[in-house]
């Protein structure tokens, strides 16, 4: 009766082992992402038909009972795992985060990932760096294709590389693409950068910050800001502040424009940096509250390159904002046409907080540090100047002081 039509209605009971109510149903993380109470799942389903059709079958007044024990995940298969990139993440990192608690109660369990080689960012190349050719309980089998199948026509492979090296190599030579790599390579180093607690520091007086915005246009995009400033030779990200559109309403630029410079204000500043693809409005919105908006001098690719350098000598230290750490994970790295490297996010994926944490650092990096005497650079200076004159005109617009002499 392949294909055949069928509805059914009726009565539901399930009755489960676990402590209260069922975790794999109403855990946050999502159904299914969290392992039972116990360890073990020992379920009880019972159906009683009140109406029902399979096809030409009448289903009604039957009753189903199921009885079933689920120990846990025996073995995964993960195929093609290096291409199972979704918007923002490479989703392998979340399945194996997923899967591993529902293996850890059976012995003997099996994570089997199979897949052509993609680019140097992600799961399946921090896994393949960390265990390939090194002893211990994970094998990492790499190998070019006619080496795993002899069978295979030769000829035929030869073509495909010839005819676009870059996929032909990762498909057929086992070898990732060398369009891209992750600018930063070593996870252990951004988790080295990570601050747990607490994720906002609050202002200090007489601290000297600076800040970073990536203003967005709506869409899928958040409109970001972030706060940083110089301890020596260290450059610390005081906040990430990210807001986005709510279900099907749209982002609130004017509201996320405001709690920006309310944050702004509250670090005794009066003016942010911003990347240069910015429109009129966000200069004219920030003015309204009394901020100057600046486009960077360095471009997007410059900003992340400068994280770099800190990151690699621990010099940097961020809040451990998950997404924040994500986009950080995701950026590549690519040689650009001119000489120049280009580092930007991956296809469908985001930079909006990392953009905005990045601008923060290399403004903050741009103002040089307090001198031992409590003299300033003139620039400073110079800045503190333009700031207040910016806030002067910005009151006297909107009538908050009477245009009286600087």
């Amino acid at each position: 009766m392949a294909g055949a039509q069928w509805t059914i209605s009726g009565e539901y009971f399930e009755n489960c082992n676990c402590d209260v109510i069922c975790p794999c149903e109403v855990s946050p993380q999502g159904s299914l992402q969290v392992r039972p109470d116990q360890g073990e799942c020992r379920v009880y389903l019972i159906f009683h038909i009140n109406e029902g059709r399979y096809g030409g079958v009448d289903l009604k007044g039957l009753n189903v009972a199921i009885a079933a024990q689920t120990p846990g995940v025996g073995a995964a298969i993960l195929d093609e795992v290096d291409y199972w990139w979704q918007e923002s993440v490479n989703a392998a990192e979340e399945v194996v985060a997923a899967i591993r608690p529902a293996m850890a109660s059976l012995p003997g369990t099996k994570l089997i990932a199979i897949s052509s080689p993609y680019t140097p960012v992600g799961w399946l190349h921090h896994f393949h760096r960390a265990h390939w050719g090194q002893p211990g309980r994970a094998l990492v089998w790499k190998a070019p294709s006619l080496v795993m199948n002899p069978t295979l026509d030769e000829a035929r492979i030869t073509t495909a590389v010839a005819a676009d090296p870059e996929r032909g190599r990762a498909e057929w030579e086992a070898e990732w693409r060398a369009g891209a790599a992750a600018l930063f390579d070593e996870p252990a180093l951004l988790d080295a950068c990570s601050r747990r607690e607490p994720l906002i520091i609050p202002p200090q007086p007489k601290r000297r910050y600076a800040a970073g915005v990536d203003p967005s246009g709506g869409g899928a995009d958040e409109f970001t800001w972030s706060i940083a400033h110089r301890d020596g030779e260290r450059v610390i990200v005081d906040l990430v502040a990210a807001r986005g559109r709510r279900g099907r309403q749209p982002l609130d630029l004017e509201a996320a424009v405001r709690e920006c410079a309310e944050d702004l204000h509250v670090h005794g500043l009066r003016t942010c940096t911003g990347d240069r693809y910015s429109g009129a409005w966000v200069l004219e919105a920030f003015a309204r509250h009394g901020i100057r908006y600046r486009q960077a001098e360095q471009t997007k690719s410059e900003c992340y390159l400068g994280l770099l350098p800190l990151v690699t000598a621990r010099r940097l230290e961020v809040p451990e904002d998950v997404e924040l750490t994500r986009q950080m994970r995701l950026l590549e790295r690519r040689r650009g046409t001119q000489g120049k490297d280009i580092v930007d996010h991956p296809v469908g994926a985001h930079d909006d907080r990392v953009n905005a944490a990045a601008l923060a650092v290399a403004a903050a990096l741009a103002r040089p540090a307090m001198g031992t005497g409590g003299w300033r650079a003139l620039a400073e200076v110079n800045d503190d100047l333009h700031e207040g004159a910016t806030a002067w005109l910005s009151d006297a617009v909107v009538g908050r002081r009477p245009p009286r002499g600087l």
